[in-house]
């Protein structure tokens, strides 16, 4: 468990999901997960935040890092879902606890969620990017797909956890990145359960 007074995180404010609710079993499933990473620690890439039955909540993000929630007014896709699923697996590299949550279809396999991410590790072994090639996003009222990426750098030792310190969000044009979050972790903390 990480103690989450003592993460902090440069240009970044938390995001009062508390009036969120959830309708959906699938949806309050991802939503349990991101609880749980919010709970623990504050993301230095995105936080995940709960979608409704009618709609989605989506996470707007600008270059000062501060977060925001807004409504979408209209049904949540998969697409969209996909999007939100690929951002919390690529937030692995700083809260090592994912949950993953699914309906087993027999021993062997599962339903539900199917995304494809690809992780890069340094010659250290440490994820260093992580790219979906068609991720979700909304443009003008419009879910798009696009590909999308997260970089991680400058890794430390915190409570026995190597850690990157400084990430980045990006959109990938034929223009070249679009960075639209840079963070760095200033403090974080660990604590394990005994």
């Amino acid at each position: 468990m990480i103690d989450e007074s003592k993460v902090g995180l440069e240009e970044a404010k938390d995001t009062d999901s508390s009036e969120l609710h959830s309708d959906s079993q699938s949806v309050r499933h991802k939503f349990e997960a991101a609880k749980h990473v919010a709970e623990t620690a504050e993301s230095s890439v995105t936080k995940w935040l709960n979608a409704k039955k009618e709609s989605h909540v989506s996470v707007v993000q600008g270059w000062n890092g501060e977060c925001e929630s807004r409504k979408l007014e209209h049904q949540a896709t998969s697409a969209e879902d996909d999007a939100e699923a690929g951002i919390y697996l690529a937030e692995a590299s700083i809260v090592r606890a994912v949950v993953a949550t699914y309906e087993a279809i027999d021993a062997r396999r599962a339903a539900g969620l199917s995304l494809t991410l690809l992780f890069r590790f340094n010659d250290e072994g440490l994820i260093d990017l992580v790219r979906a090639e068609s991720r979700a996003q909304l443009v003008a009222g419009v879910v798009t797909h696009a590909p999308w990426q997260c970089r991680f750098w400058n890794y430390a030792t915190r409570d026995g956890m190597r850690v990157p310190l400084d990430g980045e969000a990006a959109w990938v044009s034929p223009q070249g990145l679009k960075p639209y979050f840079r963070g760095h972790i200033t403090q974080l903390r660990y604590e394990f359960s005994q």
